[in-house]
């Protein structure tokens, strides 16, 4: 615990995203490096497995990656760097890596959100859906969160019935009450106070970047309520949130496999990769989830794995792709006992 405290500081202070804050799931291993700053990874198979951009004040990124390499070597594995920006990429092309693009992250730029003039129609005409019915959208902190935690796992637990899934790792949280406790929570309720959905807060370095990891909504709940939109409404009220704490961003996360591939140019795993995202929505809705993300006018910035050897491809992303399920029998059925 006192390891995970000591990162989530740094991560607030040093990190150019949100990203890195995942360290507190405590499903990683921490690799410091000096004087201060870290990497967190997963071993997995002849890999360890690091998430994210390494953290540590501007410019060390060099010294923690030659470090973390050297760990590798000496425990006879290789490295896989996932989810990395552009930032990254100079330095991880110095030390061979090779790079395959996993998509893009939407990101809203809170200093151009506004909820007034006829392009934010659609977006008032959401929140006030929820509202005209009595919904209403508060932020607590962590601390006073033990006395909600049975509510909220309820509503967790009916959001992953209905999507036909289980918890997910390494790349995303868990519901986990020990996480949840460490960061502010955002509710949505009707007006009897009863819980329909939340969503857990990412918080940057002061004025950047605001994000959500778990965000569940039970439909059940919605109904009883007389709610509809709720994902919306709580999107929307959380960006404004941001931008009146002085936020400078608010990243809605990942749409996989996005602009991978296009181009007539695209080396051959990205044209198959490509494939998957035209034509792989019987497994997992990669276009529909792009399109949703696109209504809330984002930027799209590219997200990347890299890895030691072109060779590796395959193995590297299967082995990432499964630790993220949680397993090789999660990665190949994601309904659980429903699959």
């Amino acid at each position: 615990e006192s390891d995970i405290d000591r990162a989530l500081e740094e991560a607030r202070r040093l990190a150019r995203g949100t990203n890195p804050l995942l360290v507190a799931s405590g499903d990683k291993a921490i690799f410091r490096g000096p004087p201060e700053g870290f990497i967190a990874y997963r071993t997995a198979g002849r890999f360890l497995v690091a998430y994210a951009d390494p953290v540590g004040p501007a410019g060390s990124e060099r010294e923690l990656l030659a470090a973390f390499l050297e760990l590798a070597a000496a425990l006879d594995r290789d490295v896989i760097l996932y989810q990395i920006t552009p930032a990254l990429l100079p330095v991880a092309h110095d030390f061979g890596f090779t790079f395959f693009k996993l998509g893009e992250e939407a990101i809203v730029d809170l200093e151009r959100f506004d909820l007034k003039g006829n392009k934010a129609k659609s977006w008032r005409h959401a929140i006030n859906s929820v509202e005209k019915e009595g919904g209403r959208f508060e932020v607590v902190p962590g601390s006073t969160l033990p006395p909600l935690l049975p509510d909220l796992r309820e509503v967790s637990d009916d959001w992953l019935k209905d999507k036909h899934v289980v918890e997910k790792r390494f790349s995303l949280g868990r519901f986990d009450e020990r996480y949840l406790l460490r960061f502010p929570c955002a509710l949505v309720r009707d007006a009897g106070g009863l819980l329909v959905g939340f969503a857990n807060l990412l918080e940057g370095p002061p004025g950047t970047e605001l994000s959500i990891d778990l965000m569940r909504y039970s439909g059940r709940r919605q109904e009883i309520a007389g709610l509809h939109g709720v994902m919306d409404y709580l999107f929307l009220r959380l960006m404004q949130h941001g931008k009146e704490r002085g936020y400078s961003r608010f990243n809605l996360g990942m749409a996989p496999l996005a602009s991978v591939g296009e181009e007539r140019w695209a080396r051959p795993f990205e044209r198959l990769a490509h494939l998957f995202f035209r034509h792989g929505e019987h497994w997992y809705n990669y276009q529909g989830l792009r399109r949703y993300k696109e209504k809330f006018d984002p930027t799209w910035e590219p997200r990347y794995m890299a890895y030691q050897r072109p060779w590796d491809w395959p193995l590297a992303s299967t082995t990432t792709a499964a630790l993220i399920a949680g397993g090789w029998r999660a990665l190949l059925f994601p309904g659980g006992e429903r699959a």
